[in-house]
């Protein structure tokens, strides 16, 4: 049985019966005991559809990644899905791919149903075009992007200060004396990587070292290549900082079998403290994005806007450095 059957059984329209759902005045006491009463004689659970006809909202999220494959993505993904869940919220879950192409079908499937909000995961949507998209299909409803930023009204960010946390690895590395120091880096750069880049860069102009970058794709395959190319290129290397723990699995793979010790030799420091850097032996020393807490704040940030609230503009969380076994515990 849905709202439907219930109004006509009970007499009423479907909007009666919908405020009589969400508590909503101008119904009289009389009618609500007999919508209540054909309700509970067909033990009816109201459906968000039902509690949507008069609130005008279906407590409904949409979520939008670039690629659910990525642990990166799919981690925030879950952090703010619970979230949004405690606090009531249904979510449309969507994977909008790398191309404008599929990026603005997505965004107008979203707009076509009825959200309440979106939230962008990625670095990856802090383009014109996303601004123009935005702009164009959902400008009517409160965004949060998710570590990226574009100044667009009802528009939030809450991100990761990725350039202090470069800086934190180069600024360790350096502490421990080294001088030679090579950035391996995703061959696509992001908002995010380009923060990253600059975070490097400046560490290196203050230590007054010599940047070794080499870049390729974000996977394990490309981690093996990366450090192929830097062994070739940088053989006097003492320190790598990886990207994305995904590359530095592949990089640790190399070293092991090039015989090359981590930390006695080499020592290695990767970024995201995904369970990849946990995966492989010794443990990363990696760079914590505060993942949970960025997901987190980003649901409550937009439900304090949907509440009617202000909610902050900007939200940026410092990342913390955690040593593990692939650095030394000592500075020598």
């Amino acid at each position: 049985m849905n709202i439907y059957d219930i109004a006509r059984e009970a007499g009423v329209s479907i909007s009666t019966v919908s405020r009589v759902i969400n508590n909503k005045s101008r119904v009289s006491q009389k009618t609500i005991e007999k919508v209540r009463r054909v309700m509970e004689e067909n033990n009816y659970s109201p459906s968000p559809v039902a509690r949507g006809l008069v609130n005008k909202s279906l407590k409904t999220i949409g979520i939008v990644t670039v690629d659910i494959r990525g642990q990166h993505y799919a981690s925030l993904a879950y952090n703010i899905l619970e979230e949004l869940n405690t606090l009531g919220y249904n979510c449309l879950f969507c994977n909008a791919g790398y191309t404008e192409e599929t990026q603005e079908r997505n965004i107008r499937m979203m707009a076509q149903n009825c959200i309440d909000g979106v939230i962008f995961i990625g670095s990856t949507f802090q383009t014109d075009f996303m601004k123009e998209m935005i702009t164009q299909y959902i400008s009517q409803l409160p965004v949060i992007m998710v570590n990226s930023n574009l100044d667009l009204p009802n528009t939030y960010s809450i991100l990761c200060d990725d350039q202090k946390g470069l800086e934190a690895c180069v600024d360790f590395l350096t502490e421990h004396g080294h001088k030679h120091i090579c950035y391996m880096a995703r061959k696509t750069m992001t908002a995010s990587g380009e923060r990253k880049m600059k975070g490097y860069m400046r560490a290196l102009e203050a230590a007054k070292l010599k940047p070794r970058i080499i870049k390729g794709e974000n996977s394990i395959e490309g981690g093996r290549r990366m450090m192929e190319a830097a062994l070739k290129q940088y053989r006097d290397t003492t320190a790598y900082i990886f990207e994305h723990d995904i590359q530095a699995v592949g990089g640790m793979n190399i070293l092991l079998t090039q015989k090359i010790r981590v930390p006695e030799d080499v020592e290695v420091i990767t970024y995201n403290d995904s369970y990849l850097s946990m995966a492989v032996t010794p443990h990363l020393t990696c760079v914590n994005n505060k993942l949970q807490q960025i997901g987190t704040s980003a649901a409550r940030v937009l439900h304090e806007v949907l509440e009617g609230g202000e909610g902050a503009k900007t939200t940026i969380y410092s990342p913390v450095l955690l040593e593990r076994d692939s650095t030394r515990s000592e500075a020598e």
